[in-house]
């Protein structure tokens, strides 16, 4: 698993207690989800595998709960069947039948900063709409 952790300074922090919390919810996970999306069309991009299988497992999901915001690429755990996850660790980490052919990291490793940086523009944007929308 790959984790991103990204601290808000203070003065952000203290901007936010302000606002109502649903609000401020509501525009965390809209932002989260539009900056997962070019990690997600990386993964694709990088999955090395012929029939797609895999690629179409491929799906961005997001939480924001408790002050703790999560964003998670990779394989649909629900609907991917057994075979494939263990055929998507297999491609990421090895094992002792195939070579190691990441896909995951390479892809948040190219697009993370590009990502965090679109993502702060776009949570200033949201919170300022959905301010105007509530007055």
């Amino acid at each position: 698993m790959l984790d991103i952790e990204l601290d808000l300074n203070n003065h952000v922090a203290e901007t936010l207690k302000y606002i109502e919390p649903r609000l401020v919810n509501k525009a965390i996970r809209s932002t989260l989800n539009k900056a997962a999306k070019p990690i997600e069309q990386k993964v694709k991009e990088l999955v090395p595998e012929d029939s797609g299988a895999l690629e179409g497992s491929i799906r961005r999901k997001t939480e924001f709960k408790d002050g703790y915001a999560v964003v998670y690429v990779g394989l649909n755990q629900r609907n991917t069947p057994t075979w494939l996850k263990i055929r998507g660790l297999a491609m990421e980490y090895g094992n002792q039948r195939v070579d190691a052919q990441p896909y995951l990291a390479p892809a948040v490793g190219r697009t993370a900063r590009p990502a965090l940086d679109e993502l702060l523009d776009y949570a200033d944007r949201r919170l300022a709409n959905l301010l105007k929308q509530k007055q």
